[in-house]
C-alpha cells in the first residue's frame, strides 16, 4: 500500500510540472529508452502521449501548444539484451502577439513584430539495451546501459508581421542523433519498478531548406546548420506500474531533462543561442507477448 502511494505521488508531482513553450526551438527531445527488461524471446509494444516543459518568456504566446506520440517495439534477444526501433510524432504551436517595443521584438519574438510559429517534428530509430547481473538485498537493483541512432526532421512555417507588413518564412531541416544512456532500476515490488536514468545526446545538424535570412536565423537561434549540439541529462526518472497482476499490461511514465551545456534546456529564449526542447514529461502503456 505505501509502495503504491508513493509511486502516485511521484507521478502527481511530475505532472505539475507541466508548463508552457517558447518559440523557434531548433532541436525537440525524444523520450527515453525503456530500462524494463523482459523474459528471453519475448516482444512488448509501447505507445505514450508526451510533452516538453519550458519556461514561459515574458511576452510569449498567447496559445501554446505541444503534444507528441511515440511508439516503440522491442524483442528481447537473449536475457540480457533488448532490440528496439522507435518512432515519434510532434506537433508544436505558438502565437506571438503584436509586440510595439523594438527590444520585446528583438529579444522575445526574433525581431518579428508578431508571429504564427507552426512545427511538425517525426522521429525513427533504433537501439539496443544491455542489462547487467541483478544486484543488492533479494537482487532488485538492475542497472543497465542503452544505445541508440535516431533521424528527425523538422518543418516550420510561420508568419505575421514585420514591420506591419505580411510576411511567411520556414525552415526545413533533418538531424542526427546519437544516445548513449544508463540506468538503476529498482524493483519496489512485483507490480512497480521506479528507474534513475542519465543520458547524453550528441546531434548533428543538417544543412536546412529556409527562406529565413542569416540575420533572422541568427536571432531566432536556428543557426546551426552543419553544427553539432551535445544535450545531457543528468536527472531523469521512469517508473512502470502492473495494474492487473495476470495480465502483462504496464502503465509507464517517465520524466527527461536534456540540457544545453551553456544553460538549462529551460530557459528563456536568448539570441544568438539555439535553444532545445529538452524537458518532457510522458505517460503511455506496454503490452508484453511472451514467446
Amino acid at each position: 500500500m505505501k509502495a503504491n502511494l508513493c509511486f502516485i505521488l511521484c507521478i502527481t508531482a511530475v505532472i505539475l510540472f507541466c508548463s508552457c513553450n517558447g518559440p523557434r526551438y531548433i532541436y525537440s527531445s525524444s523520450p527515453l529508452v525503456s530500462p524494463v527488461a523482459g523474459s528471453k524471446g519475448s516482444t512488448s509494444i509501447d505507445a505514450a502521449y508526451f510533452s516538453h516543459i519550458n519556461t514561459s518568456n515574458g511576452f510569449d504566446s498567447t496559445a501554446n501548444k505541444d503534444n507528441a506520440f511515440s511508439f516503440d517495439v522491442s524483442n528481447m534477444l537473449t536475457k540480457k539484451i533488448k532490440f528496439f526501433v522507435h518512432g515519434d510524432f510532434k506537433r508544436e504551436k505558438n502565437i506571438f502577439p503584436l509586440l510595439t517595443d523594438s527590444a520585446a521584438i528583438n529579444i522575445y519574438n526574433g525581431g518579428f513584430d508578431s508571429a504564427s510559429v507552426a512545427t511538425q517534428r517525426q522521429s525513427a530509430g533504433l537501439g539496443i539495451v544491455y542489462f547487467f547481473n541483478s544486484r543488492g538485498r533479494g537482487k532488485r537493483i538492475v542497472p543497465g546501459i542503452a544505445g541508440s541512432v535516431y533521424l528527425h526532421q523538422v518543418k516550420l512555417k510561420e508568419s505575421g508581421l514585420l514591420a506591419n507588413n505580411s510576411y511567411e518564412r520556414f525552415f526545413n531541416a533533418n538531424q542526427l542523433s546519437f544516445s548513449l544512456q544508463g540506468h538503476l532500476l529498482f524493483k519496489i515490488n512485483k507490480r512497480i519498478n521506479v528507474t534513475y536514468i542519465t543520458r547524453i545526446i550528441l546531434v548533428k545538424f543538417m544543412t536546412a531548406k529556409t527562406d529565413f535570412t542569416k540575420e533572422e536565423k541568427e536571432i531566432t537561434g536556428l543557426h546551426r546548420d552543419g553544427k553539432s549540439g551535445i544535450y545531457p541529462c543528468f536527472i531523469g526518472g521512469y517508473a512502470s506500474y502492473q495494474p492487473l497482476r495476470n495480465i502483462p499490461l504496464y502503465c509507464n511514465f517517465q520524466f527527461f531533462n536534456d540540457v544545453a551545456l551553456w544553460a538549462q534546456a529551460t530557459a528563456k529564449y536568448d539570441p544568438p543561442r539555439s535553444n532545445i526542447k529538452g524537458s518532457g514529461v510522458a505517460i503511455g502503456l506496454s503490452y508484453s507477448f511472451k514467446k
